[in-house]
């Protein structure tokens, strides 16, 4: 009974020791896990003078505790009405001449996902330009005029991440020009 007293309990010493391993392991965890995905505000970056082509930059944000990048990432864009639909999407990169499939999301590095386009000319119509657009050059969902609401989505092996904001796109009739074809983002609450 003594011998258990004396060798068997703990001493504060290696309580301590005891508490800073747990410590460390749990800082080792959050390590792996993956980091936080940030949605930015849209972009307009057509090439054509006549097309106003809206992007939204996704990156993640550089942690400490966190993995440097996502790999293999794909990306939807889910839509309020219709029931949710998902529309996958793709990505534009710097390095590649078309817009991929997937990416590898990495610290410090900006991608941008294509989402709708308009021209000035002929009939105006809005389209979201999703991957069949982009793969077949077939334009496949017009936008009426009026305003449409959406979130983006990306996933991997590792997760999804949604934006915590919605985006909502303003398309103007056929009458209009494309100054008033805006993406915007709108929080929940603020509208």
């Amino acid at each position: 009974m003594e011998f258990s007293k004396k060798f068997g309990g703990m001493t504060d010493k290696m309580k301590n020791l005891a508490e800073r391993g747990k410590g460390l392991a749990e800082r080792g965890k959050a390590m792996l896990k993956p980091p936080p995905v940030i949605f930015g505000a849209p972009r307009q970056l057509a090439s054509d003078a006549d097309v106003a082509w809206w992007h939204v930059p996704v990156f993640i944000r550089p942690t400490t505790m966190h993995k440097k990048e996502l790999e293999m990432c794909k990306v939807q864009l889910v839509s309020f009405e219709g029931g949710g639909t998902a529309l996958d999407m793709r990505w534009r990169t710097k390095d590649s001449k078309a817009p991929v499939r997937e990416v590898t999301l990495t610290e410090g590095r900006l991608f941008l996902v294509p989402v709708a386009a308009r021209k000035e000319t002929g009939n105006r119509a809005a389209i979201i330009t999703n991957e069949s657009f982009l793969n077949e050059k077939k334009v496949k969902l017009q936008m009426p005029a009026g305003k449409s609401k959406w979130v983006l989505r990306v996933q991997n092996k590792d997760g999804k991440w949604e934006s915590e904001h919605s985006y909502m796109l303003l398309v103007p009739p056929a009458d209009r020009g494309n100054g008033h074809f805006v993406l915007e983002v709108r929080y929940e609450g603020l509208e």
